[in-house]
């Protein structure tokens, strides 16, 4: 691969160039049949890090950086600490203050207390308001992936729309992989969409 992407001449979209250079692999991995933003999102990020693993330590990355490619951005599990709180996950504490910089309302690590519900009270990961709307966005990481942490997942998001009806639980690893190459667009897209529809209405 990296020797098809050296032949690959220099120009203002190098991504583009590379995406048409493999569209034979692409059509046999189904691009044509994605249908949602979303699928068509976490593909290009999957063969943009594809791209950038293939150029990295490459004698001219960095002159194809200028030519178009953007540097990813950078990141680290372990930060994760936001105004003071330890947040437990870099994606938590990085859709923080890109919310903060986007200048939009939210609480973070809020304690509630749901109706009927086993446990004396939960953490809220975020409530997100804008446009006289709320949505309760919860951050997925490994912990989630065990049976009984889905199980209480389950009950959790079935007791929050009993009296809410506007939730989003993002995964760790897409919310990681948005920002590097993405700056959190794709996070800052999907919490948006929820905040600018017929869900979440406060008054």
């Amino acid at each position: 691969m990296v020797n098809c992407i050296c032949e690959i001449k220099k120009g203002s979209n190098i991504i583009s160039e590379i995406l048409q250079h493999f569209q034979p692999e692409l059509m046999s991995y189904g691009w044509s049949d994605f249908e949602s933003d979303e699928e068509r999102h976490e593909a290009t990020s999957y063969i943009r890090n594809l791209i950038s693993f293939s150029i990295e330590g490459f004698g001219e990355y960095d002159s194809l950086l200028s030519s178009g490619l953007e540097k990813p951005s950078d990141w680290s599990d372990d930060d994760t600490t936001y105004k003071g709180n330890n947040l437990h996950s870099a994606a938590h504490k990085r859709i923080c203050a890109l919310l903060e910089s986007k200048k939009i309302k939210f609480y973070f690590e809020s304690m509630a207390i749901i109706p009927d519900d086993v446990k004396s009270y939960r953490r809220i990961d975020l409530t997100i308001i804008k446009n006289n709307r709320a949505c309760i966005v919860e951050i997925d990481g490994a912990a989630h992936r065990s049976q009984k942490q889905q199980q209480d997942d389950y009950e959790r998001d079935r007791l929050i729309t009993n009296h809410w009806n506007n939730t989003l639980r993002l995964e760790y690893g897409w919310v990681k992989e948005d920002f590097i190459f993405n700056n959190g667009d794709g996070v800052l897209d999907k919490i948006l969409s929820r905040l600018d529809g017929k869900s979440g209405s406060i008054i």
